[in-house]
């Protein structure tokens, strides 16, 4: 009996911990409801694909220009970005890069679609815009950046962090920073900001005032989840973190600051913090167990803003099965332009993945090609078409 009182009391405090990180970290303390009443249809989107097109992409823009909305992403085993008109539900074209010669490009860690004739591309140290023939327009060498030489400009292996943009008020391009001169997920390098700003004019490059919220700086010990999560519209840089359900704002003009809760109700809105001597195989566990929260998707026809993120789940399901990072539930939650929360989706597992999505005129287009999604079939790339209603 002793020893039972004792458990309650374990568990109680550590309840007591949990529950008193996420209020000290948090912005509101409750859920704030938004006063739009939605209502929500899917629909099924099929686009035939050929022999070189694959299922789906980790590297991705959109564009839209006169009331088209296409879909693009970057194939690295072919080197090619893959366009998809979704307004008409087919392959648009494929543009092909060059390995080998003047206008070569080997790889690409983000791209950024402005019009078909400047396609900005960074290939790691040097910024490109090309066209869509694949052709090399325009150059710049950022490796000969102090910034750079103490850091690595560009994302790695995908855009669902952090998106490459161009801004053609401030004629320049962003890119996600990491330094490299302090100890990688330190507490000195959350004090360190994470988005560079190369001025296409001035042919220089800064790094913006936006750094790591309180909950990294004090806590560094969150594994793999300290992911900042950008993206942009117009003059406002918005930014999250994986780990951590708030979003953050940041004006470029009047350089303001501001920070909403965005708390989920089917999710922790914090991860959890490991002990100092966690082995790298305790953090991938730690990693497929919490909550994982991804970019900030605005859309304009709508003026409601998105936000994707996978719930926590158990790793070990029983003695001989367990969870994986692809099986987590995937939630979205639907905000108004105050950032109050108009509605939160569940959707059903093992059908979507988080990556290679994109806001059309119709609604949402969410990517439905998880490898466990029975219904999808290799010939054609599927999607879920969101579309909402307001009561």
């Amino acid at each position: 009996m002793k020893t039972f009182y004792i458990t309650l009391l374990l568990l109680a405090i550590l309840l007591f911990s949990c529950n008193s990180n996420e209020n000290k970290y948090r912005n509101l303390d409750s859920i704030v409801n938004s006063k739009i009443a939605l209502d929500y249809s899917f629909e099924n989107i099929s686009i035939p694909i050929d022999s070189i097109t694959i299922n789906t992409y980790p590297i991705f823009c959109n564009y839209d220009i006169d009331s088209n909305n296409y879909l693009a992403g970057y194939n690295s085993k072919m080197n090619t970005i893959d366009v998809f008109d979704l307004s008409n539900k087919k392959i648009h074209d494929h543009i092909f890069l060059k390995k080998e010669g003047p206008n070569s490009i080997e790889y690409l860690d983000g791209f950024f679609i402005h019009n078909w004739d400047s396609i900005f591309v960074n290939t790691g140290f040097a910024l490109k815009i090309i066209d869509s023939k694949g052709n090399v327009k325009a150059t710049w060498d950022i490796g000969e950046f102090n910034i750079v030489k103490s850091g690595k400009v560009g994302s790695i292996g995908s855009t669902i962090d952090f998106f490459l943009h161009y801004s053609k008020k401030r004629n320049s391009v962003f890119f996600k920073y990491t330094p490299r001169n302090v100890v990688y997920s330190s507490k000195e390098f959350f004090k360190q900001p994470f988005i560079a700003e190369f001025s296409l004019a001035n042919n220089s490059l800064d790094l913006l005032p936006i750094l790591y919220s309180n909950f990294f700086v004090e806590n560094n010990n969150v594994g793999y989840l300290f992911c900042p999560m950008v993206s942009f519209y117009d003059d406002i840089v918005y930014y999250g973190f994986e780990g951590e359900s708030n979003i953050y704002t940041y004006n470029l003009q009047t350089k303001e600051y501001n920070a909403f809760g965005a708390r989920s109700k089917y999710s922790k809105n914090l991860t959890d913090i490991l002990p100092e001597s966690t082995s790298e195989v305790k953090k991938a566990q730690h990693r497929i167990e919490s909550v994982s929260f991804f970019n900030i998707i605005y859309d304009p026809y709508r003026k409601f803003f998105y936000r994707l993120h996978y719930c926590d789940q158990k790793y070990q399901v029983s003695k001989n099965l367990f969870n994986t990072y692809n099986d987590k539930l995937l939630s979205i939650m639907i905000f108004d332009n105050k950032f109050k929360l108009i509605k939160e989706i569940q959707l059903d597992k093992q059908t979507f993945y988080s990556e290679f999505w994109c806001v059309t005129l119709d609604g949402l287009l969410l990517n439905a090609n998880h490898e466990l999604n029975a219904n999808t079939s290799e010939n054609y790339i599927n999607f879920k078409l969101l579309r909402f209603n307001i009561i």
